[in-house]
């Protein structure tokens, strides 16, 4: 059996619109905002600060699961962070419901997840 080894991710990992903005999360690259003009979008900022592997929006507020360094929290409008959420564990993936945030890691035999009350 190959040894499997994690590789950096640089692509599209997710996406989410707001209004007439879309957040991509683009693994390693971090997170590129494109905001709509008719039938054009135009880039208008790249997050590089962190990565980002997958992301939802709620009432205005970012969530970003980003690896290493957690789930960072941002305000959707001006993009200013609100608020890092540590885990012992790079965080892939997100699910955001109605009373947590769960963040959840999904490399290859790691499978753990932590539940946070939404903030």
């Amino acid at each position: 059996m190959k040894n499997l080894m994690p590789t950096p991710f640089s692509g599209i990992a997710g996406a989410v619109r707001w209004g007439k903005r879309i957040f991509i999360a683009c693994g390693q690259d971090g997170l590129k905002v494109f905001e709509l003009n008719g039938d054009k979008a135009e880039l208008v900022a790249h997050v590089t600060n962190f990565p980002a592997f997958d992301l939802v929006l709620r009432d205005g507020h970012l969530a970003v699961a980003a690896g290493k360094h957690g789930v960072v929290l941002l305000d959707a409008q001006s993009l200013k962070p609100i608020r890092v959420l540590a885990t012992t564990f790079p965080v892939h993936s997100i699910v955001w419901d109605s009373e947590h945030l769960t963040a959840h890691a999904t490399s290859v035999g790691n499978n753990q997840s932590h539940k946070f009350l939404s903030p």
